[in-house]
C-alpha cells in the first residue's frame, strides 16, 4: 500500500469510529439482510461484537505496514472465524457490505482514493485469514 493510502485509511477509520458514527450498526444490518445465515454466528447482545469490529479496523489498520504482526493474528482470526461458521463464500458478499456502509457512513468522504484504500485492505485482509 502507498503511504497516501495508508493516510487514507487511519482518516477514514477515524471518521467510521466516531462516537456520533452508526457504521457498525449499519454495518451488521446490512450483513445480516444480506446474509441471514451468518446472524446466528452472533450471539443477541451485539454491543460488544460493534465495539470488536472498531477496534479490530483500527487495528488492522494501525498494522498495515507491519506484516510480521498482522500476518499471524489475521491467519488466528480466520481460524477463528471458520469455527464460528464463516465460509470463503461468505468474505465477497461481506466485503460488499462494508465497503457499502462505509461509503454511506462517510458520505463525501467517501473518495475514489479510500474505496481504492479500503478495498485493497480488505483484499489483504481476506488473504490473510484464508492462509493454513
Amino acid at each position: 500500500m502507498t503511504s497516501n493510502q495508508i493516510r487514507e485509511l487511519n482518516r477514514s477509520v477515524t471518521l467510521l469510529g466516531a462516537p456520533e458514527s452508526d457504521f457498525a450498526e449499519r454495518f451488521y444490518s446490512a450483513l445480516f439482510a444480506a446474509l441471514p445465515e451468518t446472524r446466528p454466528m452472533f450471539g443477541t447482545d451485539m454491543t460488544r461484537q460493534k465495539a470488536r469490529l472498531m477496534e479490530m479496523l483500527s487495528f488492522l489498520v494501525e498494522q498495515i505496514e507491519h506484516p510480521e504482526i498482522l500476518e499471524p493474528m489475521l491467519s488466528g482470526l480466520g481460524k477463528r472465524h471458520e469455527a464460528y461458521g464463516v465460509k470463503p463464500d461468505h468474505y465477497a458478499p461481506m466485503g460488499q457490505v462494508l465497503l457499502t456502509e462505509m461509503a454511506l457512513t462517510l458520505g463525501e468522504q467517501w473518495t475514489p482514493e479510500v474505496e481504492t484504500a479500503w478495498k485493497s485492505a480488505f483484499q489483504a485482509i481476506v488473504d490473510g485469514m484464508s492462509v493454513g
